[in-house]
């Protein structure tokens, strides 16, 4: 590496839950990173998973990272809470009415200290999310609910071509979908052991957390290219996997490069009619993917390849759990080029969540201090 201002990095490369037994509602669900900036980058990840009502469960998860090196290009951390998803039973949110979101330099993490004034291009990724249902959901008596609802339709991306830098702000979009199925289930429909009907005309509320990452620099240090995986199911099923191997093209000549998530949409159609706007047989959710695999570069072609994963499955056992859908949606990737940087390295971590704990913490990523030229050594 020649002289000049270094920057390491941590990118989320997407995440992965199963329960063991059953299918469950969507209630609580996050994957995400949290750091510390002193003289070394450290992160500490969670995953947060919780059954929806019962019975007993546990989910096995994983997450992938991706870790890199750069020179003259800055790299920074941010989080936007209380981003709200709101849809009746059986109806879309958030189609038309994206959020933008405007932050100056200031309040993005990093340990970068020079000056921003050079950054001609920027992109902005997913580096994680936490989706919770609201706190002040009420049951129509009253009561907190915290259980969720069934699954039709969940997507948030922030589309690259949103991504602006105008004097010491820098701004971008975020499309969000959300849509509760309407399908039959005790707390949703007239049950005789049930507790009673969510109305229809009920607004069913989540929250997320947005857990995104910035990469800036000059053209000449710079560049990226999105992609997206395209998903469909067309034939009438209860698990659905893609998994491909995507090619980004950057400059020629680049020394470094590392892949990212920016964002995914899943929508899932009626079985019997893919037009109809209420899914009653989206219900429970048994697994969920949406993740990078390890990533290939070659610096003289420019290409770099990584395997783009997904995977969705409502299987199960318990009476009317596992209802067939057709899926439609896509998940959206970038690549990000650097002209002096490092070699993608991409790394694992697994664990689990039980019953109805709320989540699993890891233990720290700490790095090593590296000798200068030389990609930091992560425990």
């Amino acid at each position: 590496m020649s002289e000049g201002r270094l920057s390491d990095g941590l990118l989320w490369q997407g995440f992965d839950y199963r329960w063991d037994k059953h299918p469950h509602r969507l209630s609580y669900l996050g994957s995400w990173f949290d750091y510390e900036f002193s003289r070394r980058l450290q992160a500490e990840h969670s995953f947060e998973a919780k059954i929806g009502a019962f019975p007993g469960d546990r989910a096995d998860y994983g997450v992938g990272y991706g870790l890199f090196r750069a020179r003259d290009v800055f790299v920074g951390f941010g989080q936007r809470a209380g981003i709200r998803l709101a849809a009746p039973l059986g109806r879309l949110f958030g189609v038309g009415d994206p959020i933008t979101i405007r932050l100056p330099w200031a309040d993005l993490q990093s340990t970068w200290t020079g000056p921003r004034a050079g950054f001609e291009r920027a992109a902005v990724v997913l580096n994680g999310f936490h989706l919770a249902v609201d706190p002040d959901m009420d049951r129509v008596d009253g009561d907190p609910w915290t259980s969720g609802w069934h699954l039709g339709h969940l997507g948030f991306w922030i589309p690259q071509d949103s991504v602006q830098l105008e004097g010491g702000e820098l701004s971008f979009r975020l499309e969000r979908r959300f849509g509760p199925a309407l399908s039959p289930d005790p707390f949703t429909e007239p049950h005789p052991r049930g507790p009673g009907r969510w109305p229809e005309s009920a607004t069913c509320v989540y929250r997320l957390t947005l857990h995104y990452a910035v990469i800036a620099g000059a053209a000449a240090d710079f560049a990226f290219e999105p992609q997206e995986l395209p998903l469909s199911a067309t034939q009438p099923t209860t698990s659905h996997r893609a998994s491909e191997q995507t090619l980004w093209s950057g400059p020629s000549g680049f020394s470094g490069a590392m892949p990212a998530i920016s964002g995914f949409d899943v929508a899932l159609q009626d079985a019997r009619d893919p037009d109809r706007d209420t899914v009653r047989d989206a219900r429970y959710i048994r697994e969920l993917r949406v993740a990078l695999g390890p990533a290939r570069f070659d610096p003289a072609t420019g290409s770099l390849r990584a395997r783009t994963m997904f995977a969705f499955s409502n299987d199960g056992d318990l009476p009317g759990t596992a209802k067939d859908w057709r899926l439609s949606g896509s998940v959206k990737t970038v690549g990000l080029f650097f002209r002096d940087g490092t070699l993608p390295s991409w790394k694992r971590r697994r664990g689990f969540v039980e019953n109805g704990s709320f989540g699993g913490l890891d233990e720290p990523l700490r790095d090593v201090q590296a000798a200068p030229g030389r990609f930091p050594t992560w425990a």
